[in-house]
């Protein structure tokens, strides 16, 4: 994982913000733990690391499940939970924190997956995917602002 935390610093100017590993609260006293979320002038950013051993994986946005498999046919595919649904949670729960309106997108990096041609999804990517798209997104955020956010949700990460 921190091959991937330090590829998402790569996308951040010295006044930005990465945070990992946050702890939040739901309502019903249960914690969940997110990835990693980035504060910059692009906005906020939930990302979600989907680190996989399989060879392929399938499924979209929708799917409640996608489908892991094996060039080795000896191994079954597996059925794991969607990520892309399971981050579309975590970002209402860092939007939910912040004081101000802010949009929160759901990104899932795709890591260790061989093959992601069955992905159909407009929330996961590659790192060198995600990388083209980030650096074409407009600044929304200022620097107050970031610094704002970033005071808001450093209380959620591990100590």
């Amino acid at each position: 994982m921190d091959f991937v935390y330090t590829q998402l610093k790569t996308l951040l100017k010295k006044d930005e913000y990465l945070l990992s590993n946050l702890v939040v609260p739901f309502k019903s006293g249960f914690k969940d733990k997110i990835d990693a979320v980035l504060i910059s002038r692009k906005g906020v950013i939930c990302v979600k690391l989907f680190f996989n051993t399989a060879d392929r994986v399938k499924g979209n946005d929708e799917d409640a499940v996608w489908i892991t498999s094996s060039r080795d046919v000896k191994q079954r595919p597996k059925i794991v939970p969607n990520p892309v649904l399971q981050n579309k949670l975590h970002a209402e729960i860092i939007k939910q924190a912040l004081v101000d309106n802010y949009k929160v997108a759901n990104i899932v990096i795709l890591q260790d997956v061989w093959n992601v041609e069955e992905v159909h999804s407009t929330h996961a990517f590659t790192f060198a995917d995600y990388y083209s798209i980030y650096e074409e997104m407009p600044d929304v955020l200022s620097t107050e602002e970031i610094q704002n956010i970033w005071k808001i949700l450093k209380v959620f990460t591990r100590k």
